[in-house]
């Protein structure tokens, strides 16, 4: 009825015995570094983080439950890919933009795939389906293979979080490079005003 993507679904999950600890899903007041923080820590990508939050499309917030109200697309029932729409649009009345939605588009990398799926609802619907299989079979093992399962997530997370922090530095370098730049600038000019040749008087 809501339309969208099919997702492939594998039975046999573990119920666990007691409920998550809280903090396990993203605060939607952050931004950009919170949101990777909790999806890395899970092993998800930059474009699996984007295509999850297309899942907006469908519903609504309520005061009670999250301190926001109201949809995100004109059509909260119908699962498609206007909530990217609607976010480069930027505030429209009547519809919500949590500051996590917003975060998005600070983003280099993040606001690339906010485009690609506004211009491209299949795309946005391939990839939607895979990252939540993914997403929904976390932690999810046969007795044999829970150790190797649990370290292949890990060591996933671990690469996400290091190469995180390695574009950072190549920004930070970056960043370094232009204040150096623009520091030596004047003493340059400086130097170059105090050896200038002058007429040799007569």
């Amino acid at each position: 009825m809501a339309g969208g993507p099919t997702i492939d679904f594998v039975p046999g999950r573990r119920d666990s015995p007691v409920c998550p600890r809280e903090g396990r899903l993203p605060d939607a007041k952050q931004g950009v570094p919170h949101l990777r923080y909790i999806f890395y820590r899970m092993g998800l990508t930059d474009k699996e983080i984007i295509a999850l939050s297309g899942g907006h499309t469908l519903g609504m917030a309520h005061t009670d439950r999250s301190g926001f109200q109201g949809p995100f697309t004109r059509e909260p029932h119908i699962f498609d890919n206007s909530y990217f729409i609607e976010l480069l649009k930027g505030e429209t009345e009547g519809l919500l933009k949590l500051p996590t939605d917003k975060a998005l588009l600070d983003d280099p990398e993040f606001r690339r795939y906010v485009e690609l799926y506004a211009k491209d609802e299949d795309l946005f619907f391939k990839d939607y389906a895979e990252s939540h299989k993914k997403l929904s079979e976390l932690g999810f093992t046969t007795r044999q293979s829970d150790r190797f399962a649990a370290m292949e997530t890990e060591l996933t997370s671990l690469r996400l979080q290091m190469a995180h922090v390695m574009q950072q530095m190549v920004h930070v370098t970056q960043y370094l490079g232009q204040i150096s730049s623009m520091a030596s600038a004047p003493a340059l000019s400086s130097f170059g005003a105090s050896t200038s040749t002058s007429e040799p008087s007569s």
